[in-house]
C-alpha cells in the first residue's frame, strides 16, 4: 500500500452524493479495510475520513499498517481534494497516479471498492457526522 489513499488533488465537486441521494460529505470511521488476506482495522489500524462539501478530503490514520503515512510515522493527517460522481470519487485526479474508488452509501454505511497500487481493497465506514 502507499500514499495513494492520501493523495492531494486539484479538483472539486460541489455536491458529492451517491445515486441514492445520500451524501458523501461528512465524517466517516472505518469499520473494516480489507485487502486480500488482511483486515487492517481488525489488526489495530484506525482510519477516519472527512469529506467536505466543496471537495476537501482529509484522512486521519492511527497505527498505520498500510504505509500511507510519510516517514514511517504511525499516525498522520493529510489534506487534499477529490472529484466525484454519483458512484465514484477520485483522489488526485490531475495526475497519472489518480486513485478512483467506487462507493455506495446505504443508510449510515459507506462502502468503498477500489485498487491501491494494484491491490484490490474494500473499505467499510460508518457515518460519524
Amino acid at each position: 500500500m502507499s500514499a495513494a489513499l492520501l493523495g492531494v488533488a486539484a479538483g472539486c465537486d460541489d455536491s458529492p452524493s451517491s445515486s441514492s441521494g445520500a451524501t458523501l460529505v461528512g465524517t466517516w470511521n472505518a469499520t473494516s479495510f480489507n485487502a486480500p488476506g488482511m483486515d487492517f482495522i481488525g489488526e489495530g489500524m484506525s482510519l477516519t475520513i472527512v469529506f467536505g462539501s466543496t471537495g476537501s478530503f482529509s484522512p486521519q490514520i492511527q497505527n498505520d499498517l498500510i504505509g500511507a503515512c510519510e516517514d514511517e510515522e504511525p499516525n498522520c493527517t493529510q489534506l487534499g481534494t477529490y472529484t466525484s460522481t454519483s458512484a465514484q470519487f477520485t483522489i488526485d485526479p490531475t495526475t497519472s497516479d489518480a486513485t478512483t474508488f467506487t462507493y455506495v452509501i446505504a443508510g449510515s454505511t459507506l462502502t468503498l471498492t477500489g485498487d491501491i497500487d494494484g491491490t484490490p481493497v474494500i473499505i467499510v465506514f460508518q457515518r460519524a457526522s
